[in-house]
């Protein structure tokens, strides 16, 4: 709670409480999760972002009641072949259905492709082509970096080039969506390429001194404080762009959930 009021104080617009497929937030109907989004809510008056997998249909109400502006749960790939490898024991159809049942819910969602899984250039034409008619207010591309002493540590790490590629193709057919760029690849090195592709939100900042760890890459850039708020709002100034406000973040989440009233 005392980060989240934290980053809200240093300028950040919406907090994402990024846990995975947690059994432990899932007992009893997810109460740890709901209770973890109204302690958030109860803090800031910033957005909220829950990115907590595959939850059951009934647990989305209860998250929006609690607070949460946005849920995220990335496809990661519209192949179903692919799917199935990757996606051991859970359902295609069920990954898809779960940001319908957010947006029912009334919360704002995201979707993402997942780049150098072993996907072909047509499996990702797809995935963007896919974008678009599910409504997703925010979606992205991010490149796959395999993990030690995992079943796809074996996999070749690949460039950011087609990730890029997939930012600018989403921006140029989704000019109105949120698109991030994420410092959880290359870290702050990578920012700017994916500001210039067409990215127009920074993702997986993360303070130092926190023990807290990115995603894909849980050491980089952290504890040099490189990926703190401060360093990225000067990068930022440098190169002619400004964060926004939170009541410019906070509009335009307003007039996505008045569109959702008519979904």
């Amino acid at each position: 709670m005392a980060l989240s009021e934290n980053l809200r104080d240093a300028g950040i617009n919406l907090v994402d409480l990024t846990m995975g497929e947690d059994p432990v937030m899932y007992r009893d109907g997810c109460a740890r999760l709901i209770n973890t989004i109204q302690s958030v809510r109860d803090a800031v008056d910033i957005g909220i972002m829950v990115s907590p997998g595959a939850v059951p249909r009934s647990v989305f109400p209860k998250m929006k009641e609690a607070g949460a502006d946005w849920y995220a749960c990335y496809q990661e790939t519209y192949n179903p072949e692919l799917f199935k490898k990757l996606r051991l024991e859970q359902d295609y159809q069920t990954r898809i259905d779960v940001r319908i049942w957010a947006k029912e819910a009334g919360m704002l969602t995201e979707d993402g492709m997942m780049v150098g899984l072993g996907e072909s250039p047509e499996d990702r034409a797809d995935f963007v082509m896919r974008m678009g008619p599910q409504g997703c207010e925010q979606i992205r591309a991010m490149t796959f970096v395999p993990q030690e002493g995992t079943p796809m540590s074996t996999l070749n790490a690949t460039d950011s080039t087609n990730e890029l590629l997939a930012i600018a193709i989403m921006r140029i057919m989704y000019p109105d969506r949120v698109i991030p760029a994420t410092l959880d690849v290359e870290g702050i090195s990578g920012m700017v390429d994916r500001l210039n592709a067409g990215a127009n939100l920074i993702t997986s900042i993360v303070p130092p001194h926190r023990e807290l760890a990115g995603v894909a890459q849980h050491e980089l850039d952290i504890e040099n404080g490189n990926r703190s708020v401060d360093n990225v709002f000067k990068i930022l100034e440098s190169i002619g762009k400004r964060p926004a406000t939170n009541a410019e973040f906070q509009s335009f989440m307003d007039s996505r959930k008045a569109d959702l009233r008519r979904y």
